[in-house]
């Protein structure tokens, strides 16, 4: 039997354990929660709690302990926050409740992939960082040579010479890119929002030239930053259109890149790790969907957008793949968490 905390030393490829039903797709709600989930991979925002709805993690965090930790499953959360605000704001709620279930926790149970995978903190190992993924400032420099981010970076700057005299910005975190840690540079730009306010001429011109399009979206945004680092000699970064931002991150970073480390760590195919998100088509997405060769992906906790799936799907980086499942559409977000929760079947891997 391999020990749970064994789960830091990464096995051989023929250790990892693959369903018997491979290249057998499905789709049905039913279909996909019948075969036992060895290990569990989740987005923490959106699905544990949200800014403005922290009392459901009182109810969602046991249901997570329940189903991993107390059967000897590993635990595996793949956030946006950073380093700290990883370890305060989910490492040491969960301890509690891990210690309130009476589970001892040890090196590898229970890992953070903090900004989008480029940090990883083990838990179980007093919150030890194990690996640390930056930019360097060659990198940097390469970033800042791309007419599209000098395009965001002029409007960030108009926003904050301007502030309050137009409607697009409600967030004061928002008034500029963050580059923490030289591992994540955020762009909290929602094209959208930008059209439907009263925003100058000027910000409108700057956000075609950052989409080369007259009403481009995040994804038109993310696609040229992508060919205008590539052009650059930098398509190794990774760059993601999330539902709030477009995100910059180093290279071997991304929350895929972060769930095939973790499988790799664990020994557990991706399609028997139970993945949850709220971003299906933005950052969630490399995490929740399918790859052509896997029977199932992951679930969302919200309703998909045709539109926006179909702009992501048309990214040669996504050809082939099956986007996440609905687990209630409409319903309540946290709602089809915990029913989730509560209706799949998870065993230990090792047993």
């Amino acid at each position: 039997m391999r020990p749970l905390s064994a789960t830091l030393e990464a096995p051989q490829q023929d250790e990892i354990r693959h369903s018997q039903v491979r290249y057998i797709r499905r789709t049905s709600m039913e279909s996909l929660i019948r075969d036992p989930f060895h290990g569990i991979a989740s987005d923490y925002d959106g699905v544990v709690e949200r800014h403005d709805r922290q009392d459901v993690a009182e109810e969602i965090r046991p249901l997570f302990v329940e189903q991993s930790l107390a059967k000897g499953l590993p635990l595996a959360f793949i956030t946006g926050k950073e380093f700290a605000d990883a370890v305060t704001e989910i490492a040491n709620p969960f301890r509690a409740a891990i210690a309130q279930a009476g589970i001892e926790l040890k090196p590898g149970d229970f890992m953070i992939y903090c900004n989008n995978g480029s940090n990883l903190l083990d838990v179980g190992d007093r919150n030890a960082l194990i690996e640390q993924r930056e930019f360097s400032y060659s990198q940097l420099n390469t970033i800042a040579q791309s007419e599209a981010v000098q395009a965001l970076v002029e409007i960030y700057n108009i926003i904050e010479e301007q502030r309050g005299r137009f409607g697009f910005n409600p967030d004061p975190e928002a008034s500029h890119y963050r580059q923490q840690d030289l591992s994540t540079i955020c762009f909290r730009i929602d094209p959208d929002d930008i059209h439907q306010s009263n925003a100058p001429l000027h910000v409108l011109r700057a956000l075609e030239k950052a989409g080369g399009a007259a009403h481009p979206t995040r994804f038109d945004i993310a696609k040229k930053i992508k060919a205008e680092l590539a052009r650059l000699g930098a398509d190794d970064l990774v760059v993601s259109p999330t539902d709030r931002s477009i995100d910059i991150t180093p290279p071997g970073s991304g929350k895929r890149k972060a769930l095939e480390d973790f499988s790799k760590r664990t020994g557990i195919d991706p399609e028997n790790i139970l993945r949850i998100g709220d971003s299906p088509t933005g950052m969630d997405y490399g995490l929740l969907s399918a790859k052509s060769h896997e029977f199932r992906g992951g679930f969302t906790n919200v309703t998909l957008n045709p539109e926006e799936l179909r702009q992501l799907q048309s990214d040669p980086e996504h050809y082939g793949t099956t986007p996440p499942v609905e687990i209630n559409p409409g319903a309540d977000q946290f709602e089809n968490v915990k029913w989730l929760m509560n209706n799949i079947t998870t065993t230990s891997p090792w047993a």
